[in-house]
């Protein structure tokens, strides 16, 4: 696809920035105006993702001719395989700022040969995943600039495109190895690197197996093999030595430093401290200045 889908646009969208990694490129654009006539006529290049974050309505067709007035779900993502006839007008603003383009197919990642991975080449339309919707706010945020996670990180990149590439090939038919259960070292990086950049939210091991589309059970497993601990027991001694830090570099008050690091309250980090380390948070900051 490349840029060729935004130059179909007969009001074209403002391309804000683009990262690339390997053969894959992502897009953060920007639609125009409310009542602006939009149209576009194209078929497209290469495998791809579009992220609608708005919702709305617009007349749309797909290897036709023959537009239908559809609806769209706020924070729903749709997937198009090369040589797709993209068909599409309305007078809403083209409010799709994530666009993920495989240029080289959606299968090339080395670990899926085409004998490997099958896929139906077809299109999903308007789909809504809670796993998707939190992958396109992390990039939103990487390209826009915003925050802490507006830096270029690649490694951070490559995890969520694993997970945007396992969810695509799950829903298109992905093959013979969908029984296997074994946690590769590229899906273990995208979970740690998540854990690590989001211990102050909440989250189960069923949401982690899930990333990856891998049953629970099997992940919990896979994991334990793989790191010597349990999700729990991970993510608990992260969240431990994230406090660690804290405590060590600053003087934020404790409940603060508790809820930046996941715990549900001080006082539950005052008993895991307890338990862990054999001291409460407030007398491990005061042994460290003495």
């Amino acid at each position: 696809m490349n840029s060729d889908l935004f130059e179909a646009f007969s009001k074209r969208p403002e391309i804000v920035n683009r990262v690339s990694h390997q053969d894959v490129e992502v897009y953060l654009a920007r639609g125009g105006e409310q009542g602006d006539n939009w149209e576009l006529d194209s078929t497209v290049q290469s495998d791809f993702v579009v992220f609608n974050t708005s919702g709305g309505f617009s007349n749309f067709a797909l290897n036709s001719d023959k537009l239908q007035r559809s609806a769209w779900p706020k924070l729903s993502w749709s997937f198009h395989p090369s040589g797709t006839q993209v068909k599409e007008n309305g007078v809403e603003p083209v409010a799709a700022p994530i666009v993920i383009d495989f240029s080289k197919g959606l299968t090339s990642d080395p670990e899926c040969q085409t004998s490997q991975c099958r896929i139906e080449k077809r299109s999903l339309v308007g789909s809504v995943d809670p796993r998707m919707t939190w992958v396109f706010s992390e990039l939103s945020a990487q390209l826009s600039g915003r925050g802490d996670k507006a830096k270029a990180d690649p490694l951070f990149l490559e995890g969520l495109l694993i997970i945007v590439r396992s969810i695509l090939l799950n829903r298109l038919g992905e093959a013979e190895n969908k029984a296997s259960t074994k946690l590769s070292q590229d899906n273990l990086l995208a979970i740690t690197d998540f854990i690590e950049r989001s211990l102050d939210q909440g989250f189960g091991i069923g949401f982690l197996a899930e990333m990856i589309d891998m049953p629970t059970q099997a992940f919990a497993r896979s994991f334990m093999l793989a790191t010597g601990q349990t999700p729990h027991q991970y993510v608990l001694a992260r969240r431990i030595a994230r406090a660690q830090e804290l405590l060590a570099t600053g003087k934020m008050p404790l409940a603060d430093i508790a809820y930046a690091c996941g715990f549900a309250s001080q006082s539950h980090m005052t008993d895991v401290f307890r338990q862990k380390l054999g001291v409460t948070p407030g007398r491990y900051r005061k042994e460290l200045r003495g």
